[in-house]
């Protein structure tokens, strides 16, 4: 190629780099230009994807036609309104039940009741299968603290059942000859001025063993309300009873969800995959099992009166199975 460039005439080796250079130039500019096509394809996919994308989330998340929308918002607040009047015609129920029940005759004694001290544990005992359950009684206590040997009962409440019905219930505010703690009243909305003409727990010891008589006990999670009572002076337990707590039977009918451990974060957790029948065992989560409905909540009549019909659900599972 050399020698064949050197063997032309000036004017042709002329030419020929012209032609050359002509060519390279050309080449660039199509290059440049096959470039910028291939740019501007690439653009448009990626715009024309992108823009695909989102519409399609758009109409994803638009709102449906306004006449739609209406029917399906005036269709729940129908749903949600008859959900309130069933709750509320629930409550109006449990409630009027509780307020018809015959009350006892409290009597206040003038006798002074030492307080006690050295709780021993009764034995509690279990629901059988064939074991008759005809009547019993119910009861609970709000009180200014969770230490019954430094705090007091402020409220005491107890319902009989017989035949699987309440027929009668007794029921005081009790005046602690101290003050309520804040916390105290925080929970169960009872007041230093709603027991302040209220009689002491000596006073009305008397007519609460006389109206409990020889009955089985019941409460939930009894240890605690019968510790009260005992450090308050009862003689209750004194008399050869049955004692039934429905925490603990609860415990043993009705499984809560299983523990695991989790490796990654080296805790135990909650595994909400296993079968269990009950989240906790709190007398409002039993009570929502059992579809009861509370009266009111942390006050000694109402929580008597669920627990009462607690008792009896578990009674009635027990002798199913």
């Amino acid at each position: 190629m050399k020698k064949w460039f050197m063997s032309l005439e000036d004017k042709q080796k002329t030419n020929v780099i012209m032609v050359s250079w002509a060519g390279t130039i050309m080449f660039c500019l199509l290059a440049i230009v096959v470039s910028l096509f291939a740019y501007v394809f690439v653009a448009g996919l990626v715009i024309s994807i992108l823009f695909t994308r989102w519409k399609s989330s758009k109409d994803a998340h638009q709102e449906p036609h306004p006449y739609v929308a209406s029917v399906e918002t005036a269709e729940d607040q129908e749903i949600k309104k008859r959900r309130e009047e069933f709750l509320q015609r629930q409550l109006k129920e449990a409630r009027d039940e509780l307020a018809s029940l015959p009350r006892y005759p409290i009597t206040i004694s003038k006798d002074r009741r030492k307080r006690k001290t050295g709780y021993v544990e009764p034995i509690f005992s279990n629901i059988t299968a064939k074991g008759k359950y005809n009547e019993f009684v119910v009861f609970d206590t709000e009180t200014t603290g969770l230490a019954p040997s430094r705090d007091r009962i402020i409220e005491l409440a107890a319902i009989r059942f017989v035949g699987g019905v309440p027929t009668e219930i007794f029921e005081s505010f009790i005046n602690p000859e101290k003050p309520i703690p804040q916390e105290a009243s925080a929970v169960n909305h009872i007041t230093d001025d709603m027991v302040a003409e209220a009689p002491t727990i000596s006073q009305i010891l008397p007519a609460f063993e006389a109206f409990v008589g020889g009955s089985p006990l019941i409460a939930h999670n009894l240890s605690f309300d019968l510790k009260f009572i005992y450090y308050s002076g009862s003689t209750l337990m004194d008399s050869p009873r049955k004692y039934f707590d429905t925490l603990t039977i609860a415990r043993k009918m009705l499984k809560k969800p299983k523990s695991k451990y989790d490796e990654e974060f080296e805790m135990w957790e909650t595994d909400y995959d296993s079968d269990f029948d009950v989240y906790d065992h709190k007398l409002e989560t039993l009570a929502q099992y059992y579809g009861i409905t509370f009266p009111g909540k942390h006050r000694a009549a109402a929580d008597a009166m669920v627990t009462g019909k607690l008792f009896l659900n578990l009674i009635s599972d027990k002798q199913q199975l």
